[in-house]
């Protein structure tokens, strides 16, 4: 059990030194089923004094909403089960957004648990006058492939980050 822990603060150690200081809005999630725990950094951001929010599932087939977080908001569960920021937190459009990966392959391609979410919001961040945030995945380096099948509607992310470090895609 100690083997994952030192891999997953390797993961959160790379992704503090990925982020830029003067970074506006940064985008993570709440860890479902297997994804990457990352409340370790949500927590250090906010110590930071850093803008972070969290995804919010508004409707089903729509894309997600992000609200801000610190000490103090307060959480409900999803219909699916996962921790969202309650309606009164405050909306923001995240500049960098970290996103959760079950698998990965080497051209920025990812594998989620299928509801596309995230592919439905970043399609809809242009057509929204919002600037395209700097995506980064989060997954240990076990989870990338050589290739995953890629649809049309599919976006590649920026980088990928594992425990061996970071690697960028465009």
């Amino acid at each position: 059990m100690v083997a994952p822990l030192i891999r997953t603060r390797a993961i959160l150690r790379h992704a503090m030194q990925t982020l830029p200081s003067n970074a506006g809005c940064i985008g993570l999630y709440s860890a479902f089923g297997t994804e990457l725990d990352v409340h370790l950094l949500l927590d250090r951001l906010i110590r930071q004094g850093m803008s972070v929010a969290l995804p919010v599932v508004d409707q089903p087939d729509a894309p997600l909403i992000f609200r801000q977080v610190q000490r103090g908001t307060r959480f409900h569960r999803s219909p699916l089960g996962i921790a969202e920021p309650v309606a009164d937190a405050v909306q923001c459009w995240p500049d960098i957004l970290m996103i959760p990966v079950l698998g990965m392959d080497r051209r920025g391609y990812r594998l989620g648990y299928g509801g596309g979410f995230y592919d439905r919001t970043l399609a809809a961040w242009t057509t929204t006058g919002h600037k395209h945030p700097l995506t980064i995945g989060l997954a240990y380096e076990a989870q990338v492939v050589h290739r995953l099948p890629a649809a049309r509607h599919d976006i590649p992310l920026n980088m990928l980050i594992t425990e061996a470090g970071c690697r960028r895609f465009r």
